[in-house]
């Protein structure tokens, strides 16, 4: 037989810590059976944590950690680029389309301007008709 190693070796944490309350219920009640593992699974991550804590062995990542990426960074930047492309595509689009929108509303306050200048102009003459 092995001689029984320390906790922090072997982070084993026993059914005695854990205790799934999973009585004669309702075989189909799939809902409540995975309650009862997900409260056995945080309880046994709580005390974990805690006999984590009270051996002295660090549990978090350090501030200045950086996990490598799965991606390359020439990667990521090719995607970075296509992403501001189409955005700046987008924007150019939009633009456009602004700029069209623009020109039919000052094509039509124009041909407006046109029509008032002909009916003044009509108002006049017919306004120097009648003086006459």
């Amino acid at each position: 037989p092995t001689p029984a190693l320390p906790w922090p070796e072997t982070l084993v944490l026993d059914g005695d810590v854990v205790e799934l309350s999973l009585g004669p219920k309702d075989v189909h009640d799939d809902l409540t059976r995975e309650v009862a593992f997900y409260n056995g699974a945080l309880a046994a991550v709580k005390e974990g944590r805690a006999r984590l804590l009270s051996h002295g062995v660090p549990y978090k990542r350090p501030l200045d950690y950086f996990a490598e990426m799965i991606k390359s960074d020439e990667h990521m930047q090719r995607v970075k680029d296509k992403l501001e492309f189409e955005s700046k595509k987008m924007a150019a689009f939009e633009q456009r389309k602004e700029r069209t929108k623009a020109r039919k509303f000052a094509k039509e306050v124009q041909a407006e301007k046109l029509k008032e200048r002909a009916a003044a102009r009509r108002d006049y003459a017919d306004n120097v008709d009648a003086v006459r």
